[in-house]
């Protein structure tokens, strides 16, 4: 039987600042203060469930999000506006040009989906998202960058 840490402990177990920062960097107050709450708050969106994809409950303030596929994530970004950019990810546009997410399956070899109406159609229906907002944006990618780290496994398509 396997035993799981609370999420917040493995997070803080499996997420340290790099051990090569400078030493003024790590011993820095204000420094250790913005990790401190990045790591916070990125606790705080990996506890967020994710939903059936509805643009117009996602709110036009700035944040991080996660598409989700089989419990497992699939795509980890920030957005100064997070219902324009969910907007972007779901275009039924033939081509793309903006969303790293949307290339990133139509170049995947386990997906391979072509861009317009058939990729709209697979992420509404393979895919949840969840969303976690914060005005900063040093903070958005500090979280950004936390949750990357954290989740990273195989499938997970940012680079």
């Amino acid at each position: 039987m396997v035993t799981r840490l609370p999420l917040e402990q493995e997070f803080l177990v499996r997420v340290q600042a790099p051990q090569q920062m400078e030493e003024s960097v790590t011993t820095n107050p204000k420094f250790r203060e913005l990790l401190k709450d990045a790591k916070k708050k990125t606790v705080g969106f990996l506890s967020v469930l994710p939903n059936d994809i509805k643009v117009e409950r996602v709110p036009t303030t700035g944040g991080v999000y996660k598409f989700q596929r089989k419990s497992r994530a699939l795509y980890i970004g920030k957005a100064v506006n997070l219902r324009r950019r969910l907007r972007d990810h779901l275009s039924a546009e033939i081509q793309d040009t903006t969303s790293a997410f949307r290339r990133s399956i139509h170049t995947n070899p386990e997906l391979g989906i072509a861009y317009g109406k058939e990729m709209h159609n697979w992420i509404l229906k393979n895919c949840r998202y969840s969303f976690y907002e914060i005005d900063s944006a040093d903070m958005r990618a500090l979280v950004e960058a936390l949750t990357i780290t954290f989740k990273r496994h195989p499938g997970l398509l940012n680079k």
